[in-house]
């Protein structure tokens, strides 16, 4: 496979993804496994739509392209994301610290000099100079999983690597091609809707096996087990 297959999303997007299917906990091996599925999925959508797209005698692949594409993969309920991309998670008390404003739930500043059990607890750390609140394993993980579950018909990668790596592989069936905008969103929500019901079902295996942490191999296991 070529190294173009393998590149062009980081991996802070492909645990956004993660999340949105439900996974707490992820093996750093995961995200080259997510990586190389999605090369193998766009390059085998990209072959179809350039067919179609060479049919039409032009040199610009448009939505009604990628459609039939997806049709010809037996692929039909995917639409255009009516919501754009989902705003990136962002916990306040992360970047605050732990520093609570007690003024907002009705006691004064005096209150926070006189706890003095943020001195011993253990979900506080100093850190430079202030303490830092630390959050026990897994909050911050179902916080955003609650979060981006409730964000639908929005897109998880960010445009311009994806929009890079789908170029470069289509630029080796065909030269000098253009991809209009509506034709890169389907792509991209098509994509991500493969990825996400893979990462589904990889969750599911690890979870029947009593694994936590979702691999490399649950995935590769979930792709034979969707292809049967």
């Amino acid at each position: 496979m070529s190294q173009s297959l393998t590149i062009g999303v980081v991996n802070d997007a492909i645990l956004r993804l993660a999340r949105k299917a439900g996974i707490a906990r992820v093996s750093s091996l995961l995200y080259d496994g997510v990586r190389t599925e999605m090369g193998e999925y766009l390059e085998e959508l990209l072959q179809k739509v350039i067919i179609f797209t060479e049919n039409g005698r032009r040199n610009t692949i448009k939505e009604q392209d990628v459609i039939n594409a997806l049709r010809e993969l037996g692929i039909d309920q995917v639409g255009l994301p009516l919501k754009g991309r989902c705003p990136i998670y962002n916990d306040r008390w992360l970047t605050r610290g732990a520093h609570h404003d007690f003024t907002q739930r009705g006691g004064s500043n005096e209150d926070a000099s006189d706890d003095d059990d943020l001195e011993s607890n253990d979900l506080y750390e100093q850190v430079g100079g202030q303490k830092k609140y630390k959050y026990h394993p897994g909050t911050v993980a179902r916080r955003e999983i609650r979060y981006y579950q409730k964000k639908n018909n929005c897109l998880i990668f960010p445009k311009a690597p994806f929009e890079r790596k789908v170029r470069d592989i289509a630029m080796n069936y065909m030269a000098n091609l253009r991809i209009t905008q509506p034709g890169i969103l389907l792509i991209q929500s098509s994509t991500e809707s493969h990825l996400l019901k893979l990462l589904q079902a990889a969750a599911l295996i690890a979870h029947e096996t009593g694994h936590k942490t979702v691999d490399a191999k649950h995935l590769i296991l979930a792709k034979k087990v969707r292809e049967q």
